[in-house]
């Protein structure tokens, strides 16, 4: 896995948000303030966003149209948004899923469609095939369940801590989102990282980083998801792209949508987003 690409490359346009701040509440996961949005009813639909990222910018449009006949349920991951940000490792990883189980239990919900964009797939992953009863359909958008973890998985994501910690956190993710042959200048990465940095809590993301081995879960696990999954990325998001492709070796029901000319960053905007979504999940209803 490389970890840049889970970073969802963080340039996402901006998008409007379905509500303004006011509209976000929160509830206790076990010790972490978790901000979440909950905006009209009918079956309960969960959104999880990528990294660096908030509900509303990564959800916008899907949020504007579903719930007009959806309970529609988007978090702040935790080190994220308006959500606490620990410090410590062992507060993310496996606990990002955990945040979602919990707060269904919080909510009185028994089951839910969940959708994830980048990072917001590999917790989706992690859920169903933990939590397999919780969740009626899992969409997995730019992004898909981590299922390995090696030794270069571990040195990237130190890496990527430390540079975090650093004078130029997110320089990696900066050059990484160039265009070929364009590398950008000093004083662009300079600019760039000091307002990513202004927006984000680095310690709390370095932290994040080093927990997220601990979302990984085995290819049985994975193969024993009996719910309906849809996978959709766009053709110039190669991460994307493989990891959908792999998952669909491991269950080979997925129905994946690989829309042309469209980047990691760039499927939140597109009209086809929310629309394949709503056909998804209306098409596999929550059983009474």
């Amino acid at each position: 896995m490389r970890l840049i690409a889970l970073a969802a490359l963080v340039l996402v346009p901006a998008i409007a948000p379905a509500q303004s701040d006011s509209g976000y509440t929160f509830f206790n996961s076990a010790g972490v303030n978790i901000r979440y949005i909950d905006r009209g009813a009918g079956e309960p639909v969960v959104l999880l966003h990528g990294y660096t990222g908030l509900a509303t910018r990564h959800w916008g449009p899907v949020i504007r149209d579903l719930m007009r006949d959806h309970r529609v349920i988007a978090i702040d991951i935790r080190g994220h948004g308006g959500s606490d940000k620990p410090r410590d490792p062992g507060a993310y990883g496996s606990e990002m899923g955990r945040d979602v189980i919990r707060l269904l239990d919080y909510l009185h919900i028994p089951r839910a469609h969940v959708a994830g964009y980048s990072l917001g797939a590999a917790i989706a992953g992690y859920i169903v095939a933990t939590a397999p009863a919780r969740f009626a359909t899992a969409t997995f958008v730019a992004g898909a369940p981590l299922h390995k973890w090696t030794r270069e998985d571990s040195v990237s994501a130190e890496t990527m801590a430390a540079e975090l910690e650093g004078p130029l956190p997110f320089k990696s993710l900066i050059v990484g989102i160039a265009p070929p042959g364009q590398p950008p200048s000093d004083s662009t990465i300079r600019a760039m990282s000091q307002s990513m940095a202004a927006r984000n809590d680095v310690r709390a993301l370095a932290a994040l980083n080093r927990g997220n081995k601990a979302l990984i879960v085995s290819d049985a696990q994975i193969a024993k998801i009996g719910i309906p999954v849809f996978g959709i990325t766009g053709s110039d998001d190669a991460w994307g792209v493989d990891a959908l492709k792999n998952l669909k070796t491991l269950l080979p029901a997925l129905d994946l949508t690989i829309i042309d000319g469209v980047s990691h960053a760039g499927i939140v905007t597109r009209p086809e987003l929310p629309a394949k979504l709503r056909a998804f999940i209306d098409s596999h209803r929550i059983s009474p």
